[in-house]
């Protein structure tokens, strides 16, 4: 019956996701709506440069699209953004190696501006910056896939999954 109402799937959204970012263990729980403007932020950041101050810049309606956010409450949408920019993370947690050369506890975000004019101007962290733009080892993150889901731990197990899809171990 399936192919009596074909529906149409959305075309790949795909950006390079460090897997530093994939595994990285936050200190606490992330919600849907932060794992998805997370996603959409870092997925800008790798697509866009910075300006002279260092901040990317978007507009909050393309935000809210990239992630798939309907509603005109801001206030859930500031309040994940604080969150977020508080929100720190344990990166590097898969290697239970001492001897790790890469271990750090971080913010992903240092800041995060929300305008009234509708623009979006955020931050990444200095020190995990270069590491999260420019990965040597990456998850191809489909946002449109991204966007589907409706609960947060679907979203991470993508984001896992995706990460070893090709390399015949997980």
């Amino acid at each position: 019956q399936a192919d009596l109402f074909p529906v149409a799937l959305p075309p790949p959204d795909p950006y390079r996701k460090a897997v530093a970012a994939v595994h990285a263990i936050p200190n606490q729980p992330m919600t849907l709506i932060q794992r998805k403007l997370s996603n959409a932020l870092l997925k800008h950041a790798t697509k866009h440069p910075r300006d002279a101050d260092g901040f990317w810049s978007t507009t909050s309606s393309r935000l809210r699209e990239e992630i798939d956010f309907d509603s005109n409450n801001t206030s859930h949408l500031k309040s994940a953004a604080k969150q977020l920019v508080s929100m720190t993370f344990e990166f590097d947690v898969l290697s239970g190696d001492d001897r790790s050369p890469y271990y750090d506890v971080g913010n992903l975000f240092s800041r995060i501006q929300l305008f009234r004019n509708g623009q979006v101007r955020f931050k990444l962290s200095d020190d995990v910056a270069d590491d999260l733009l420019k990965p040597s080892i990456y998850a191809l993150i489909d946002m449109s896939v991204i966007r589907s889901f409706r609960s947060s731990v679907s979203c991470a197990l993508y984001e896992f999954a995706t990460r070893f899809e090709g390399i015949g171990q997980t």
